[in-house]
């Protein structure tokens, strides 16, 4: 039994009809109007999943896990228009070697790839996914003296229960799963830092007549203008999107969410601005607003056993970082498709299933929730102007000297570019740039070199001339007003 029908609980879902499991999807939003892309996206009601229409990264681990996994998705997403992207392949050929298709990544929005990979999953003749369907509670049995609750259904709202050998939470970042274990006494450590954005995003088409080269807009990414982040993504069939994430403090930038207001903001942007110029671009969605966003990790295996039996968190429910990092599809099919071994290796036992599955995953999703979280704060105390703690000198250290030696490094030096790449792309766990001595030696280089030459990164006007664009669009600005 599946809870929850998006990234996470879509792949367990194939994979574990495709080993011969008869598998049930609850999901609690209606199903896809049409397979199409573009009715999917201006159409489908993905309430559950709030992050839907907001800007995605789909990077090299999920294209690599779908290779190996179910290519069939792949041939399907290049059906209806999706592109692919990899920086290597700009390098002159004398330069690549075969191990760079590696970092291929996917350029495609959310909710055409859940489509996609939705009607796959659809055509498996073990899989039933029942839309529109509300979950009340995991049913737990508490039998045995010293054991630990064991999941045995899941009941629906209105009563009926459905039984179920194993369950499978993949309901994100709104997972109960810990309050309904609470229920029966049993703690899960949960560790959780806010991750101090806010998020505004707006999607565009590329108008056919248009000039710019998208894989510009790829390689420009984002930047950090020292009081708010941007960023730009590159979608399937031509079009983008741009998010503006200023923190929840700065009450003026709650303006954002006018139309008129995120479109003179992005302006000022060199990098964001001509992709919001009416000559190259037509938005087809309103501005999309996120706030609350948290950088979550819960530890299901305490003292080397389960706390509960007969259940695997997938996906968000066991680590939420901040989507800025675009990392969450990555890590949704990785714990999907460990969750599939799990069960595959230890069939019918369900405290090996639950045992495989935290050693195949913890130690990922504990490297990406540290890195997630420790991003966060650094960057929170910059935007505040306070003083680094003791115990956060080192990452910020480290963090200065991806943003100010590494990111421009890598644009000269190929051996910089491949150890930049396996960190973006999921290739290599989140700090293990940091044994690459070389990679290391020549940032640290480009960061005195820099410095030196006094050439800092110039990205966007200061906060009092952005305040004044805000003015000057028209907006109120309540410095009272408490944040989105």
């Amino acid at each position: 039994m599946i809870i929850g029908a998006g990234v996470a609980g879509l792949g367990t879902a194939l994979g574990l009809a495709r080993s011969g499991r008869r598998v049930t999807v609850i999901d609690r939003d209606p199903a896809p109007p049409a397979l199409d892309p573009e009715t999917a996206f201006s159409s489908w009601d993905r309430s559950g999943v709030p992050q839907a229409r907001q800007p995605h990264a789909f990077w090299a681990r999920s294209r690599n896990l779908l290779l190996q996994r179910a290519p069939e998705v792949l041939e399907r997403l290049r059906d209806i228009g999706v592109g692919e992207w990899n920086i290597l392949n700009m390098a002159p050929p004398a330069m690549r070697v075969p191990e760079d298709q590696q970092f291929t990544s996917l350029l495609v929005r959310r909710l055409p790839f859940e489509v996609t990979l939705r009607n796959v999953v659809e055509e498996e003749p073990l899989v039933e996914i029942r839309p529109e369907t509300l979950v009340d509670r995991i049913e737990f049995a508490t039998d045995r003296d010293g054991a630990p609750p064991r999941a045995t259904a899941v009941r629906l709202r209105g009563g009926e229960v459905l039984p179920a050998d194993l369950v499978i939470d993949a309901t994100g970042r709104r997972s109960r799963l810990v309050s309904s274990l609470a229920g029966h006494g049993v703690i899960v450590p949960t560790q959780m830092e806010d991750c101090n954005v806010v998020y505004y995003g707006r999607y565009y088409r590329q108008l056919d007549d248009s000039d710019l080269d998208p894989e510009e807009l790829t390689r420009r990414g984002g930047g950090d203008l020292g009081y708010f982040q941007y960023g730009t993504f590159q979608g399937d069939n031509r079009t983008l999107a741009i998010f503006l994430n200023p923190p929840p403090w700065d009450t003026p930038f709650k303006a954002l969410r006018h139309k008129h207001v995120f479109e003179a903001v992005a302006r000022a942007i060199p990098a964001a601005a001509p992709w919001v110029d009416p000559q190259h671009t037509s938005p087809i969605t309103d501005v999309q607003p996120m706030a609350g966003q948290q950088n979550v990790l819960r530890r299901f295996v305490v003292d080397g056993r389960p706390v509960a039996l007969g259940v695997l968190p997938v996906g968000d429910s066991l680590c939420t970082t901040n989507p800025q990092n675009g990392w969450g599809a990555s890590l949704a099919l990785t714990y999907a498709f460990a969750a599939v071994d799990a069960v595959a290796q230890h069939d019918g036992d369900l405290e090996g299933i639950a045992m495989a599955y935290h050693d195949a995953v913890w130690p990922d999703a504990e490297a990406y929730f540290r890195a997630s979280a420790a991003i966060d704060r650094i960057r929170t105390h910059r935007w505040r102007g306070e003083e680094i703690p003791a115990e956060d000198q080192e990452e910020a250290e480290r963090q200065r000297l991806l943003q100010e030696g590494l990111n421009p490094a890598m644009r000269r030096d190929m051996h910089v570019l491949r150890a930049m790449m396996r960190r973006t792309n999921l290739i290599d766990p989140p700090d293990a740039i940091w044994s690459d001595e070389q990679a290391v030696r020549i940032g640290r280089e480009t960061m005195e070199w820099r410095a030196a030459k006094q050439r800092p990164f110039a990205v966007g006007p200061p906060r009092d001339e952005m305040l004044g664009i805000i003015k000057e669009a028209g907006a109120t600005i309540d410095e009272t007003a408490p944040a989105s």
